[in-house]
């Protein structure tokens, strides 16, 4: 069936959106929690290290899951609350679901680093939480 509203000229170039899988991005700024992530931060990845044997010239190094020190709780706490409401905002009925945080760890990207592709599967959402960044590095926001 032809579009009577679309020229002959239009038809050749006319692209049409649609936002069926759309994947919204939220940024805030909580400075609040960054002086205690930043010190967990430094022990883990300096532990990590020193119990994996790990090369600290390597451009990306990973410390343990630091989920279970209580010290990151309030952080933690703010992680979860904060994708209820996002899940919430989207319309997920979470009447009876809990919001499971499964890990948090320290990454430690050096210059032309890089993270490969991958998926974390039944995952509904993914958080970062950045420390430092290089004023001439590329920029998220």
């Amino acid at each position: 069936m032809k579009n009577k509203n679309v020229s002959k000229k239009q038809s050749k170039d006319f692209l049409e959106d649609y936002h069926f899988f759309s994947c919204p991005v939220y940024k805030t700024n909580k400075i609040e929690f960054h002086d205690e992530l930043s010190e967990l931060a430094e022990e883990y990845l300096e532990l990590t290290m020193k119990n994996e044997n790990i090369n600290p010239d390597r451009l990306c190094n990973m410390s343990f899951n630091m989920l279970d020190d209580m010290r990151i709780s309030p952080f933690a706490n703010y992680i979860t609350s904060t994708a209820y409401n996002i899940l919430n905002s989207q319309g997920y009925d979470l009447s009876f679901y809990d919001i499971v945080l499964t890990s948090i760890w320290m990454q430690d990207h050096k210059t032309h680093s890089s993270m490969p592709e991958h998926v974390h599967p039944g995952t509904q959402l993914v958080a970062f939480y950045f420390l430092e960044g290089d004023e001439e590095g590329s920029q998220l926001f």
